[in-house]
Formats: structure tokens, C-alpha cells, sequence
């Protein structure tokens, strides 16, 4: 897979420096645990509850940025949290076009597409690119068979070992983001319903959002409104102001088990 090979060369290429930063600290408390010193543990334990904060932190603000009316928030925080990052003006555009896509301003979110050169980078960012132009054909254009094209391009370009941190979850999401538009497609998998609420389940911050409209969807077009008003609860709570989840989908959902 040679895809897979160039996406995981390039992360191991960022994250060696890192990960021995980390080995390096961690022989050290381990040195002084076998030494006797008790204040390794202490800074085991702060170290471990500061990084679980930020964690925490950082998905409570994702909700609330996507909460606001406007993505201007959303695109304020993006800029803050991710210009540092490896790649981080790939990382920017993305996200910020992420926001602007979410909240159906597409212009916007083109424009931050345009600011990145995405085939001179590694395969995943063009899969990030390729996400954010099935969004367009999903909430724009309503083009599901397109939607799904691109949402399948994106799964293919972003193939990482599973081994490596937070591939599960970025991998979870996109293969729920295909399964998305099978389902509004009519033409579902025998694994789209469960992997849709998989996603639902596990995916943080403002993730499950999507998966829950295309679930509630299919459970309407099903004629079970009860099952379809919970899923679309938990849509709208994660992106109220997002008109392309303010209702079921514009093409009718054909039943499937």
C-alpha cells in the first residue's frame, strides 16, 4: 500500500523527535522510582492529569466554538490550536474549512482551501481536502453519489497503520463520513447502520454529528420517527447552527435493515 507507506514514513518522520523526548523523561522517573525517590510519582501523576486536562479542555471548547451562531469562533480557535502543528498551515485550512463547511459557508471555506498547495503535500492532507469536497456535494450541491466519491477518496488517502496514535478515531471518522452518504444514497453496506452509530458512540467533540443526521434519517425514511427524533437530537445539540442538519436530508432515504 503505498499510500499507507507514505502517510506513515511522513508521521513517523514527525513523531520520532517527539517520542524520544518521551523515553527520554520517562527513563528518567523511572531511574529515580527504582532510586527511591518519591517525587517521581508525583510528577507522574501531574504530568498524566495535565495532559488528560487538555484533552478535556480542548473538546469542551470545540463544542462551544460550534455552538456560535457564525463560524467565526470556530475558525478563531482553529487558527490558534493548529498554526503550531506540523503541517500547520494544511492543518488551518482544513479545519477552518471544516467550520465554514459546517455552517454552510461555502465560499468561505473554498477560500480556505485555496491557501494550501495540496498535492505538494503527503496523501492524507489531499484526503483532508478530498473530505471537505464531499461535504460541498453533500450539503451543497446534494450530490450523494459525488459525496460519496470523494468521502471514499479521502478514506483511501489517509490509510495509516492502526498502531499509530488517534488512526482508530481519524479512520472511525472518515469510514463513518462514507457510510454517510451510502445511507442517504439508498444503497447502504450490511455494516453502515452499526458503524454509524459506532461513530455516534465514540467519536469526540462535534464528531458524531453527521453520523447521528444520517442515522436519524434513515430511521424516518423507515417510518420509526422515535428512534429519528433521538438521533437528530443529538445532531442538532452538537451543531445547532448548522443549516445543513437543521432537517432530514433534501433526497428521500430508502428503507434498508
Amino acid at each position: 500500500m503505498p499510500l499507507m507507506r507514505e502517510n506513515t514514513l511522513h508521521l513517523l518522520r514527525l513523531w520520532i523527535p517527539s517520542a524520544a523526548i518521551v523515553v527520554l523523561v520517562g527513563a528518567g522517573f523511572v531511574y529515580n522510582l527504582v532510586q527511591g525517590d518519591s517525587t517521581a510519582y508525583y510528577a507522574i501523576g501531574t504530568t498524566a492529569c495535565l495532559f488528560a486536562g487538555i484533552v478535556l479542555w480542548t473538546r469542551r471548547r470545540v463544542k462551544a466554538v460550534f455552538a456560535e451562531p457564525t463560524a467565526d469562533k470556530a475558525i478563531a480557535f482553529y487558527r490558534r490550536q493548529m498554526e503550531q502543528m506540523p503541517e500547520g498551515k494544511a492543518m488551518v485550512a482544513y479545519h477552518c474549512a471544516l467550520a465554514a463547511a459546517l455552517y454552510g459557508d461555502f465560499d468561505r471555506a473554498r477560500e480556505e482551501l485555496c491557501r494550501v498547495n495540496w498535492s505538494s503535500l503527503p496523501p492524507m492532507y489531499q484526503g483532508y481536502e478530498s473530505h471537505i469536497h464531499s461535504l460541498f456535494a453533500l450539503f451543497e450541491t446534494h450530490d450523494y453519489q459525488k459525496a460519496l466519491e470523494f468521502a471514499q477518496e479521502a478514506l483511501d488517502l489517509c490509510a495509516v497503520p492502526s498502531a499509530l496514535p488517534g488512526a482508530d478515531t481519524a479512520q472511525r471518522a472518515l469510514s463513518a463520513h462514507a457510510s454517510v452518504c451510502r445511507i442517504l444514497l439508498g444503497i447502504p453496506t450490511s455494516q453502515d447502520r452499526a458503524e454509524l452509530e459506532l461513530a455516534v458512540d465514540k467519536l469526540p467533540g462535534i464528531g458524531p454529528a453527521i453520523p447521528a443526521w444520517a442515522l436519524a434519517a434513515h430511521y424516518h425514511s423507515a417510518g420509526d420517527d422515535g428512534v429519528a427524533g433521538k438521533y437528530m437530537a443529538i445532531s442538532r445539540r452538537l451543531l445547532p447552527n448548522s443549516p445543513g442538519l437543521a432537517d432530514y436530508p433534501f433526497k428521500r432515504v430508502l428503507s434498508s435493515s
